[in-house]
């Protein structure tokens, strides 16, 4: 990794004749209830290689769990957001 992005990046920006000019980076939380964070898991890809019934199911159980462990919490989730700034060679 180099600033973040995968070092074979740079090799396929050159290819299609692009060079890195800049990057930028920040950080910021982003805060979820129980519900919104088993909405958040819900849309992961992963769970698409379950039935309807079964995805259901993870996600009751994983509700069931933080109501349990984490009743009323709200989770701060710390986001980055990366960004190379690109130019024509």
């Amino acid at each position: 990794m180099i600033n973040s992005f995968p070092v074979e990046w740079f090799q396929e920006w050159r290819e299609h004749q692009f060079d890195l000019q800049d990057t930028y980076k920040f950080h910021y939380n982003v805060t979820f209830s129980n519900e919104e964070w088993c909405g958040r898991v819900g849309s992961l890809s992963w769970l698409s290689g379950f039935n309807e019934a079964e995805r259901e199911n993870i996600l009751d159980e994983l509700l069931t769990y933080l109501e349990k462990e984490y009743k009323g919490v709200k989770h701060n989730i710390e986001h980055g957001c990366y960004v190379a700034v690109l130019y024509r060679l």
